[in-house]
């Protein structure tokens, strides 16, 4: 969280702070959760008032749902503040990628979800469909690829890999590891995690992770291509903006690299930028109304 404030033509943020997020689990209400850490943000801040506009970018929660409606309304009349915006963690991060500009974004972090919104404000989405079914391509996915390989190598099922040793190091007895793993409440994070091992073993040379490293390049083309598509149909050559974001595709160029070779022969429509910003960035672009593009994709609260 940080205090946003015009600065001439421009925007600046002002002291930015962290604090621990939540977890998703059963009997988790997510509205309720995030209001906890927005307020404990906020009192990090030193509680600033008054308010104009809060903007919050939250993971799993859209412009139509209930929890967002009841949370902006929450927000409103605890912080004082005149009006609330709250939008997904994907719009957000799509604000700040292209500066509250339309085309689209493909994050890759421990999941995956692309993100196209053009400039009438419509808003197309791709993947997120969680790690049990979707996500293809991101941490979640390749750190259980990639511990499905080791677990191979270990058993000599398929070719001898670096990520068998990397999986030694790092949990001990694999079959003790995998027991806990099944039970745990934090399974998703633990697994997404191996990713690290996965890239690192890549970069190094070794084949079942590059081979690894590759189909995920393939996959998240295969996502990104999708988005260009049902965003901005019949779209003409280098016309649409692309950029990135999550560790997967910014940490390394193991699965970037391959996967804008691979968008550039099948979509060419797609236009490659870096990005430039994150979404806190974003929430902000939303905040001082410079992302008018993205206010369709916000639950929006105002005071009495």
């Amino acid at each position: 969280m940080a205090v946003a404030r015009r600065n001439g033509a421009g925007l600046r943020l002002e002291r930015p702070v962290d604090v621990p997020g939540f977890s998703w689990g059963a009997g988790v209400d997510p509205a309720q959760a995030q209001g906890d850490v927005i307020l404990r943000a906020w009192r990090e801040l030193g509680a600033p008032s008054p308010i104009d506009t809060i903007a919050c970018g939250l993971s799993g929660l859209s412009a139509d749902s209930r929890p967002g409606q009841e949370l902006a309304v929450a927000l409103g009349t605890r912080l004082d503040a005149r009006r609330v915006l709250v939008a997904g963690d994907d719009v957000t991060t799509h604000a700040g990628a292209l500066g509250g500009h339309p085309g689209v974004v493909l994050a890759a972090g421990t999941g995956v979800v692309c993100t196209g919104i053009d400039a009438s404000g419509r808003l197309v989405r791709v993947d997120a469909w969680g790690y049990l079914l979707g996500d293809t391509g991101g941490g979640s996915w390749l750190g259980r690829e990639g511990l499905r390989a080791a677990l191979d190598g270990h058993d000599g099922r398929h070719a001898a890999t670096k990520l068998t040793a990397r999986a030694v190091d790092r949990y001990g007895d694999l079959r003790d590891f995998v027991h806990r793993l099944l039970v745990s409440p934090t399974l998703v994070a633990e697994v997404a995690a191996f990713a690290r091992e996965v890239l690192a073993c890549a970069r190094e040379g070794d084949e079942v992770a590059a081979a690894i490293c590759a189909r995920a390049a393939d996959e998240l083309c295969a996502t990104a291509a999708a988005t260009v598509r049902r965003g901005f149909p019949g779209a003409a050559p280098g016309e649409v903006p692309f950029t990135w974001t999550g560790s997967i595709l910014t940490a390394t160029d193991v699965v970037r690299t391959p996967m804008l070779a691979h968008l550039a022969e099948r979509c060419p429509a797609a236009s490659p930028r870096n990005p430039l910003g994150g979404g806190l960035d974003g929430a902000a672009l939303l905040a001082v109304g410079a992302a008018e593009t993205h206010l369709d994709q916000t639950c929006r609260w105002d005071a009495p």
